[in-house]
Parts: structure tokens; sequence; C-alpha cells
């Protein structure tokens, strides 16, 4: 806005004579301005005008990040998903109130036989942390629950999520979440959340077992799986003096990505159990689009073969473009175990990441 008012040339009624204002209730403010003047910008005529007041905003929504399953509103998420009939009218309250807690720290223990001694001293280390005697309180004053047993994988769950872990300035909470990341970096416990654990844990994979795992990365139910197949192993080096450690697996874990970086996150992540990543090999590779190595390709004859009876005949691999396998479109394959944790929409991490 250049100008701070607005004049009329003539009278009140339009034919002529001085300045009048064309609103007569209208406030004006240093006359002596000449609004049209070259040399003006209307600054000097703003100096003395007062802030206009300061009107109601629209309240437009969150960003898309910074939304979370409000208890006071419906979000897009809750409309969403209650078009889809996916439960009862009447459940909803419900499954949105166990939906907006936080979901609590889980871990799970490794069962390789080396690590043993390790997963002893942690457990020793942590006997007060993981039964505490005295109740502990969150930074709001609320008593959290203690740490609760999980035997079917050998692991444990946390009464917090993993930001009053990190954030609290209660020393209990700060000695367990200490002692989390010491016993993680050395590969003795895994930080892996419940519905995790659950698929590899299904399988129960043996140590004489083939297992193929596509969309391996990060990497958590890679190492579930490689605890497993190296449960009796007792190894200290993976094999590098050329011998085989006592109890060492017969079976081996192919772990597959497409992303390229994401297979470097996955070797650095499997690195921590040592001799157990003898018996990994990570891939890069379409997983719709996995070779069959039990299966060889369909081969045929060169052109120029020489007749039947007369030697062996030359054979060459069909082109690219037309590989085929030879027993047929669904052949037996090579792998005991197959775990297949494809890409979606994440929808059902709404308790680890509320952002979404």
């Amino acid at each position: 806005v250049k100008a701070a008012k607005r004049r009329v040339t003539g009278e009140a009624g339009g034919d002529g004579g001085g300045d009048t204002i064309a609103n007569a209730n209208k406030t004006t403010f240093n006359d002596s301005v000449d609004d049209n003047a070259d040399n003006n910008d209307g600054s000097a005529a703003l100096a003395d005008v007062p802030p206009p007041p300061k009107q109601q905003q629209q309240q437009l929504p969150p960003s898309w990040w910074a939304r979370t399953l409000s208890a006071h509103s419906v979000t897009h998420f809750e409309d969403y998903y209650r078009r889809q009939s996916i439960l009862p009218d009447g459940e909803w309250d419900t499954f949105l109130q166990h939906l907006r807690k936080p979901l609590p720290v889980t871990f799970r223990l490794s069962q390789m036989a080396s690590h043993r001694h390790g997963v002893a001293e942690a457990l020793a280390e942590a006997r007060d942390l993981l039964k505490p005697r005295d109740p502990v309180y969150n930074d709001q004053g609320r008593q959290i629950a203690p740490p609760k047993r999980l035997d079917w994988c050998n692991g444990w769950q946390l009464g917090c999520d993993k930001m009053a872990l990190k954030f609290s300035g209660q020393p209990a909470m700060h000695d367990i979440q200490r002692w989390l990341v010491k016993y993680n970096s050395t590969g003795v416990l895994t930080r892996q959340a419940v519905d995790s654990m659950v698929p590899a844990q299904l399988l129960q994979v043996e140590p004489h077992h083939r297992v193929l795992d596509l969309c391996a990365s990060p990497g958590s139910k890679t190492t579930q799986l490689l605890e497993a197949l190296n449960i009796h192993n007792f190894g200290d080096g993976g094999g590098g003096g050329g011998g085989m450690s006592a109890g060492a697996p017969t079976g081996c874990v192919v772990a597959n990505d497409i992303n390229p970086r994401r297979c470097y996150f996955l070797v650095r992540r499997c690195a921590a159990l040592g001799a157990a990543t003898a018996a990994l090999m990570i891939t890069n590779h379409h997983a719709q689009w996995f070779p069959n190595s039990g299966v060889p390709l369909a081969t045929t004859t060169t052109p120029g073969a020489p007749k039947p009876g007369s030697g062996p005949a030359p054979t060459a691999p069909l082109a690219p473009g037309a590989t085929r396998e030879e027993k047929g479109r669904y052949p037996e394959g090579v792998y005991d175990r197959i775990i297949c944790d494809v890409p979606c929409s994440g929808d059902g991490t709404l308790r680890k990441n509320p952002q979404i």
C-alpha cells in the first residue's frame, strides 16, 4: 500500500469545489503530505499510521509429516480406513485408542552358541534394570510398567517407548538406554519390534536350512534368521582358517534387496554377528525375477551340430529374451524357507511412526 489516504476532488455532490473527503467518517493522517509527489514513497504518511487490527487467520491443516492420530478430530487416516470397513463401527474407538499408545521398546537376546557368554554377562549387568526392586517413574511422575519377558523369542518388552527412553532424565531410564546401546553394538542383543520378530520365528529355521530373505534391508529379520541358523555354532573366525568350526551350520541365508545402498546397510547390520556371516550371502536383485539357482536354463543345439552317434553335440544357452526353465513355470526350488517383507504403505507402523 503506497498511500495512507485517498482524496476525491469536488463537492460532496461531485460538481466542483474544494477537496472533500469521500468518506466523511474516515480518519486522515498527516494532511501535509502529497501522496502523488514523485519523491514520496508513502513511508512518511505511514509513519504515524497505527498498525491494522489483527485479523482472525484461517487455521490451515498441519503438514503431512506433522499429523498425528488426534483424539479430538477425525484425521485423513481414520476417515480413509473407516471407508474400507475393516472393522465394525463399534470397535473403532477401541482400535484408535490402542493406536494412540506409543509402541514399547522390545529387544531379543542372541541365541547363538558363540554369544552365550555375552548374553549371560549382559543379563547379569542388567539384573536390577530388567527386574527393578523399586518402582520406576517417568519425567511426568507416572509409574512405568516393569519389563516383561517374551519367552517365545528370547526377548524383553520395556514399559516405555523409544522417545521416552531416549530423552528421559530419570537415572534408571538412562542406565537401561546405555545398556541397550552397549550390547546392541556387539550383537548380543537386537532391538526389534515384536511384529517384526514374528515371521522369522514362525519359520522355525534349523541349521541345515537354506533360507531366502527377499526385501531384506535393514536386516533385523536377517540377523534373526542367521542366529537361528547358527544356534549351535561355537566358531570364532567364520572358517577363515580353512576348517569348519564346531556346530557350524550346513545351511545358509541369502539376503536380497533391490537398492544397492540398502544392501551396504544390510552388510553393516549383519557384521556384528561375526562368524555367523560365513553362512550369509547378500545379493542386489529384483525380487520378482530372482534366479532359481537349482534349475539350469534350457539349452538348444547349435547350428551345424554333428549327427547323433558321431560325438557329443555342442550346446548353447537360449537368448536372454527367450530363456526358459526346463521343469516348467514353477519348478522345485532350492530353499527350505523363504521370507518376503515386501514394501507397503507402512500404515501398520503408526504406533512406532505417528508422523505418518
